[in-house]
C-alpha cells in the first residue's frame, strides 16, 4: 500500500499535488538559494512523510463486534444491505447464485440488486479462477452476469494472484469479514465463522484494500 493510499483510507488531508509541490520547493530552494536552504526544505519534507506514515498506520479504536456462526451470516448481511443508503462493497472467492431463486446465495444476490435499483452504489469484487472452465469459474461468471443485469458493479481480481477474502462493507461503517463463501454450503450447510464490526475506521480500511485489489485486476474503480 502506498503512503498516500493509507492516508486516504484514514481520511487524512493528503494530496499528491502537495507532495510534489513540496519536492519542487525543496529542489528550488537548493537551486536558487544554495544547499543549506535546500537541505532545510528536504528535512521538512522528511518530517512530513514521517508524520503522515505514523498517522496512516494508527490502529482503529475499539468497536462493537458480533460473532456470526454458521448460518447466522446471511440474515445479518441481508438486513445490512436492505438498510444501505449509499454504498455496498462485497468481496468473495466463490459466489454461486442463479440456480434457485430461494437459495441462500440467490437471496443475497437479489438483495444486492434491489439495493442497486434504489440508487445504492453496489460493488462486487470476485475471484477470477485459474481454470476458466472450472465449476467455480462458471458459477462466478453466472452470478456476475446476473448482478450486472441488475445494475451491480462487478470487478474481477488479477489472474496473477488468488483473492480468497470474504468481506461485506455497508455505508462505510458496517463490515463483515470471515470464512463464509457465498454459496449454499458457505451460507447454510458448513461450519463457518465471521465477525461483524461496527466501525467506520475498519470499514474504510477494508474498502481501501478491496479497491486496491480491484485496480490490480485492471478495473476502473471510483
Amino acid at each position: 500500500m502506498s503512503l498516500f493510499q493509507r492516508g486516504k483510507e484514514r481520511g487524512l488531508p493528503s494530496s499528491r499535488s502537495f507532495f510534489w509541490k513540496l519536492i519542487r520547493f525543496s529542489l528550488g530552494k537548493q537551486w536558487f538559494y544554495g544547499r543549506k536552504a535546500g537541505r532545510a526544505a528536504c528535512f521538512l519534507l522528511a518530517q512530513f512523510v514521517w508524520a503522515f506514515q505514523a498517522l496512516a498506520s494508527t490502529p482503529c479504536p475499539p468497536a462493537l463486534v458480533q460473532v456470526l456462526e454458521d448460518d447466522q451470516l446471511l440474515p445479518s448481511i441481508l438486513s445490512s444491505v436492505g438498510r444501505a443508503q449509499k454504498e455496498v462493497w462485497v468481496a468473495t472467492y466463490h459466489f454461486k447464485a442463479g440456480g434457485h431463486p430461494r437459495s441462500a446465495p440467490d437471496r443475497l444476490a437479489q438483495e444486492l440488486i434491489r439495493a442497486a435499483k434504489k440508487g445504492v452504489q453496489v460493488h462486487v469484487l470476485m475471484e477470477r479462477p485459474e481454470d476458466p472452465i472450472s465449476d467455480q469459474a462458471k458459477e462466478n461468471n453466472r452470478t456476475a452476469n446476473l448482478l450486472k443485469r441488475g445494475g451491480v458493479n462487478i470487478y474481477w481480481d488479477s489472474p496473477r494472484r488468488r483473492s480468497h477474502m470474504k468481506a461485506v462493507v455497508v455505508d462505510g461503517r458496517f463490515a463483515v469479514v470471515g470464512s463464509h463463501n457465498l454459496t449454499k454450503g458457505g451460507l447454510k450447510d458448513n461450519h463457518e465463522l465471521s465477525l461483524s464490526v461496527d466501525s467506520p475506521c475498519v470499514a474504510e480500511r477494508i474498502v481501501g484494500y478491496l479497491k486496491r485489489v480491484a485496480r490490480e485486476g485492471g478495473n476502473p474503480v471510483p
